[in-house]
């Protein structure tokens, strides 16, 4: 059974700010992860927006409403080339004259940018598309026509997972090299 308290979803020094995870399952403690501290300054998270399609505009302003744009660009090479150079916590992904182009990007971004997390766009007949994402480690997808809400629910839950993996993952990777 696992229990998580709703974040800030708010960055200090790039990593999510949390007031508190609990993890209750057998064999496993209460874990607590990073606090945040009335000293420190806080950086709202940055999406990225890589959209070749009409809807990309969508995506931006509901990112722009809640806080979370970053950027955008049309390709995945621009992304990749973006990413190098400025500090994100998450990609939606609308490349949609190349879906294959759009998971690329996102076993790259597994590969190169693993703390990023990435939400996949697809149209209704793409469903199969945001699926197979979600298998190769996006962390979540949206499916068209897209509603404003909905993206600003899709990024956070987004990051909330990310965070999660993340901290899953400390654990596993010292019990690897032990």
């Amino acid at each position: 059974m696992l229990e998580l308290e709703k974040s800030t979803g708010r960055f200090l020094g790039g990593l999510l700010v949390r007031k508190r995870v609990n993890i209750l399952s057998t064999g496993m403690k209460n874990l607590s992860v990073l606090r945040s501290t009335s000293s420190a300054k806080e950086l709202e998270a940055r999406f990225l927006v890589v959209s070749d399609s009409p809807e990309g505009e969508i995506l931006e302003r509901a990112l722009l409403d809640g806080g979370l744009f970053g950027g955008a660009c049309t390709s995945a090479k621009q992304a990749i080339s973006m990413l190098r150079k400025e500090t994100f916590q998450g990609i939606l992904c609308d490349l949609t004259a190349s879906p294959t182009e759009s998971m690329d990007l996102l076993i790259q971004i597994r590969v190169s940018f693993p703390t990023v997390a990435f939400v996949m766009v697809t149209n209704p007949k793409g469903l199969r598309d945001g699926i197979l994402a979600l298998i190769a480690g996006a962390s979540g997808y949206l499916v068209k026509p897209l509603n404003p809400d909905a993206i600003l629910e899709s990024a956070h839950r987004a990051l909330d997972r990310k965070h999660f993996d993340l901290c899953l993952e400390k654990p596993r990777s010292r019990r690897q090299a032990s």
